[in-house]
C-alpha cells in the first residue's frame, strides 16, 4: 500500500518542465498502466486519495479543484478505491475499466506526481 497522506492536495505546477519532459513522463505513465496491474491499482489509489471527504461520502465529484476526477468517473473511482483499500485486487472487466480511466489522467495528475517522485519538481511544504 502506498502512503497517501503525503500526496499533494492541490494541482502541481509543472511549468518548469519542458514539453519533451512532459511527453516522456506521460508516455512512461501510459506504458506502466498498460503493462502492470500494480500500476493501475496504484493510480486508482492515488486518484481516490485525492478526492475530498465529501466526494468520497457521496460517491460523486462535487468540486472543480483540478485534483479530483471527472464527474462521470467519481462513483467508480470511489468504488475501486474502497475495494483496493480492503486489500483486494482488480481483475477482468474492472481492471480494464480502471485502466481506461487512469489513461484519462496520465497526462495530468499522474504525470505531475511522477515528476515529483523523480525529483524534477520540488513541492513547497507549508510551515
Amino acid at each position: 500500500m502506498i502512503k497517501t497522506t503525503s500526496l499533494p492536495t492541490k494541482r502541481i505546477n509543472v511549468s518548469a518542465l519542458t514539453g519533451k519532459q512532459k511527453r516522456m513522463l506521460t508516455d512512461r505513465v501510459r506504458i506502466a498502466l498498460d503493462s502492470s496491474t500494480k500500476a493501475v491499482e496504484k493510480a486508482i489509489t492515488i486518484l481516490y486519495a485525492r478526492q475530498t471527504v465529501d466526494e468520497k461520502q457521496t460517491e460523486m465529484t462535487r468540486h472543480d479543484n483540478q485534483v479530483g476526477v471527472r464527474h462521470n468517473h467519481g462513483r467508480r473511482i470511489v468504488y475501486y478505491g474502497r475495494w483496493l483499500a480492503g486489500g483486494r485486487h482488480l481483475t477482468g472487466y474492472h481492471l480494464d475499466r480502471a485502466r481506461a480511466m487512469c489513461h484519462t489522467y496520465a497526462a495530468t495528475q499522474l504525470m505531475e506526481l511522477a515528476a515529483v517522485k523523480l525529483g524534477w519538481i520540488k513541492l513547497r511544504r507549508r510551515p
